[in-house]
């Protein structure tokens, strides 16, 4: 797999941080996008969209699983408790609907970046957050995500060519996120 540099050329400002599934639930990435957040609202930057929270533990291998809008601190619980039987998804698709709505919103009040917290399972089908990313990068929106190695062929073909992979590493995150929010064109600046 091919993953980015801060020096190569990223398109319409599209990435995603890669981890392997079941590093901790993902904590690993969630706290990067976290940094990420952090810094470039130090260096003035308008960040919004919604990062992973993981909750308690309701049996051996499964976690609640709730987003935060980075904007207004408010957390949306996602998953929904199946029993400990469950084999299936255990995310509740009305409230994927609600979280895509605090990405749009994120959209709509002007931000810089947006951070949508998973490129997963429902995006690679086609649902989720897929049609929120896209539509984000195409209006000039610098758009970072996280996506599980499993995940990485759907992402490279949702891409086509204009999204990258990043490394799990918060210096080459931002990097990448500093690089593309000063490559943006006055179209693309005005456009977000």
């Amino acid at each position: 797999m091919q993953m980015a540099s801060v020096s190569d050329d990223f398109g319409p400002r599209l990435a995603a941080v890669v981890f392997e599934p079941g590093e901790d639930a993902g904590s690993g990435v969630d706290a990067i996008l976290r940094q990420t957040v952090t810094a470039l609202r130090l260096q003035g930057a308008r960040v919004g969209g919604i990062v992973q929270v993981i909750g308690k533990r309701w049996s051996a291998c499964r976690r609640v699983m709730m987003v935060e809008d980075i904007l207004t601190g408010e957390t949306l619980k996602i998953s929904q408790d199946l029993g400990v039987h469950a084999q299936g998804c255990i995310l509740d698709q009305a409230a994927l609907t609600d979280a895509a709505a605090m990405f749009r919103l994120a959209m709509d009040r002007g931000v810089d970046v947006l951070i949508g917290n998973r490129f997963g399972e429902q995006e690679a089908e086609g649902r989720g957050l897929r049609a929120e990313f896209a539509d984000a990068a195409l209006a000039g929106f610098v758009v970072l995500t996280a996506v599980a190695t499993k995940h990485i062929d759907a992402w490279t073909a949702f891409g086509g060519g204009f999204a990258v992979t990043l490394e799990p590493s918060p210096q080459i995150v931002l990097d990448w996120a500093v690089r593309a929010l000063a490559a943006r064109t006055p179209a693309q600046v005005d456009a977000a």
